[in-house]
């Protein structure tokens, strides 16, 4: 595939940088996260190198993926997803995530309570379509992302920003697990 530096500069132009920074609105300057499916922690190199207070994890599915990323960035720390560590988290994301699982509810919350803080922030982006596109098998628009942060996360105060130049929403929330509206499955 090239040497890292090509590898990097490969992964730079595929992710928007733009979208990064957006992110970065909304989170603390410190603190531990976890990028779930951070493909070659593109992302965790990103925030780490804005935030240093922010210790950093990564978790993929890919096994040659998280090869990459450790051979990238040693100083963050990443294991694969199948491995269900016994740790909470500050920061959750999940970048082009949701619009890939088959069971969605069921896997988000799992995932969600399993390593977020009751308190902590969540910010997930997916791209914004009117019918599936490749290996996207689910659809989202604002108003099923609103409601599915609502009623599986237990929040009715989520942020939103839409992204045009890759057509893709950004939505956020502090969760709260012992709000009235939140649901167990």
């Amino acid at each position: 595939m090239g040497t890292k530096e090509e590898l990097e500069a490969w992964r730079m132009r595929r992710y928007d940088v733009e979208k990064f920074d957006s992110v970065l609105e909304y989170l603390p300057k410190k603190g531990e996260l976890l990028d779930y499916a951070c493909n070659v922690g593109t992302f965790v190199r990103y925030i780490r190198e804005k935030y240093p207070e922010i210790k950093t994890w990564g978790t993929d599915i890919s096994v040659d993926e998280l090869d990459h990323a450790i051979e990238l960035d040693p100083d963050s720390t990443y294991f694969h997803i199948d491995e269900k560590i016994d740790k909470k988290f500050d920061i959750l994301t999940m970048m082009e995530v949701v619009e890939h699982l088959p069971n969605t509810e069921q896997y988000f919350q799992e995932v969600v309570r399993r390593y977020l803080k009751d308190g902590g922030h969540l910010v997930i982006t997916t791209p914004r379509e009117v019918f599936p596109q490749g290996q996207h098998i689910q659809i989202w628009d604002y108003n099923r992302l609103f409601t599915f942060m609502w009623y599986y996360i237990g929040t009715d105060n989520v942020s939103f920003k839409y992204h045009p130049g890759d057509n893709t929403m950004l939505a956020y929330c502090k969760v709260n697990y012992k709000s009235k509206f939140a649901v167990d499955l």
